[in-house]
């Protein structure tokens, strides 16, 4: 698998527990890799174009990638799942896009995507 991109931060998202939403934003210019590591996570994506997409993770090997302009939050199914994200750039909150609301529990459905990288 080439990515389209080349990563120059990498980060963990540890022991989150079960129920737990975290994201909300997206990155003007940045891509992201997402990689479930251990555990379900259920991943909700709004493309710019107002596209929305419900994806799940596991871990084995799934990714999922984020392009620049695409909001994601994550959902963490299972307790202490661990998400493993490929950026390509550095931290800079100059960069962020933020949700313009919170999502509502029914956006978690069971229309779930595997159509992952």
């Amino acid at each position: 698998c080439v990515l389209p991109f080349e990563p120059r931060r990498v980060f963990l998202v540890t022991d989150a527990p079960a129920g737990q939403v975290r994201g909300g934003h997206g990155h003007r210019t940045g891509h992201q890799l997402l990689i479930a590591l251990h555990g379900e996570i259920k991943v909700f994506t709004r493309a710019s174009v107002g596209s929305e997409t419900l994806y799940l993770l596991e871990h084995g090997g799934e990714a999922l990638y984020i392009p620049p302009g695409c909001i994601a939050w994550q959902k963490y199914l299972t307790n202490r799942s661990s998400l493993l994200v490929l950026a390509s750039n550095c931290y800079d909150p100059a960069d962020y896009v933020n949700a313009d609301e919170s999502l509502s529990e029914s956006a978690w459905g069971d229309g779930v995507r595997h159509d992952v990288l």
